[in-house]
């Protein structure tokens, strides 16, 4: 796996869906089925850059990245995590329900319900063992010209390891929807005594 950290500028930042797309830019040849990366926006103050954060599974061709743009740095990472490791987390999610059969998604906006949410997510892979919630935000957006919104929560706090290769494929695939509008991707770190 890969982390990037990109500078955007703010004009390419007016519309979330577009930001996917510049991203995309710097995978030539990959199908939109095959989304090799993750992203999070780790928004500045309004009219300024923004640092975005991106996780992918393929080396990103950073010299493809469009005018605006600007690479801060790129590593290899390689995950490995201990059966019972505890570790910092923080990701930004777009918490959903469904109301009925029609799949008629709906925010959770209540906390609990939140927390309730996050712990099924990390289900198999790692227990919750503590976690806030905060920066909650909507994002509207612009996708083929049709008008739309979701409701961004970002969750921090302290998880535990059931299973390193199931916690591994979290990491990969990323936690619930809106993945093309900076969701889902989890940061991972060790807790220092």
């Amino acid at each position: 796996m890969y982390l990037s950290e990109i500078v955007m500028d703010w004009s390419l930042l007016k519309n979330p869906y577009d930001i996917h797309r510049h991203l995309w830019q710097v995978f030539p040849g990959i199908p939109g089925e095959n989304r090799p990366f993750l992203f999070r926006v780790n928004l500045g103050k309004k009219g300024k850059a923004s640092r975005v954060l991106m996780q992918s599974a393929i080396s990103p061709s950073l010299a493809l990245l469009p005018c605006g743009c600007s690479l801060l740095r790129t590593k290899e990472i390689d995950f490995t995590f201990g059966e019972d490791q505890i570790l910092r987390f923080l990701v930004c999610a777009n918490p959903t329900k469904r109301l009925n059969q029609a799949r008629c998604r709906v925010p959770i906006v209540d906390e609990a319900g939140l927390i309730d949410w996050l712990v099924d997510k990390l289900n198999e892979g790692a227990k919750l063992e503590r976690a806030q919630v905060f920066n909650r935000r909507i994002l509207c957006f612009r996708k083929y010209n049709q008008p739309g919104k979701i409701v961004t929560v970002t969750f921090f706090g302290v998880l535990s390891v059931r299973s390193p290769e199931k916690l591994i494929d979290l990491v990969q695939q990323g936690i619930g929807p809106a993945k093309s509008f900076g969701c889902g991707l989890i940061s991972l770190g060790s807790i220092k005594e």
